[in-house]
């Protein structure tokens, strides 16, 4: 059973103050995550494709989050904002505000393992 792969983000940072938010813009795959570096099966290559972020704007006392979800039937990026959707540009999806990253496993190695979608 192969598991969905989630990931967080390095936000926030301890000073000897008081805690800070982190704003760096990290570069994460869309497409194409290859884990065969962390696969026990060495000869198999497990590829995994971004499907969901969820962000969040704001500092460490309050804020809000907003989730960026692909459509994986038609392969379009949809923002949730409450009660608002809207389309948006998969070039979009990579921000400052990423806080948890979600990882499914690609069509093309989903023949060789069993896989639960959360």
């Amino acid at each position: 059973l192969v598991l969905p792969i989630a990931s967080d983000l390095k936000r926030f940072s301890d000073t000897n103050v008081r805690m800070g938010k982190l704003s760096t813009f990290v570069k994460f795959p869309l497409k194409d995550l290859d884990m065969r570096e962390f696969s026990a099966a060495t000869s198999e290559r497990p590829v995994y494709n971004l499907y969901a972020v969820s962000n969040h704007t704001g500092n460490t006392l309050g804020g809000h989050y907003t989730a960026y979800c692909r459509n994986s039937a038609l392969g379009e990026w949809y923002s949730y904002n409450d009660s608002r959707v809207s389309l948006m540009s998969s070039s979009q999806v990579r921000s400052s505000n990423a806080y948890l990253l979600f990882y499914e496993l690609s069509a093309s190695s989903q023949s060789k393992y069993q896989t639960c979608r959360l």
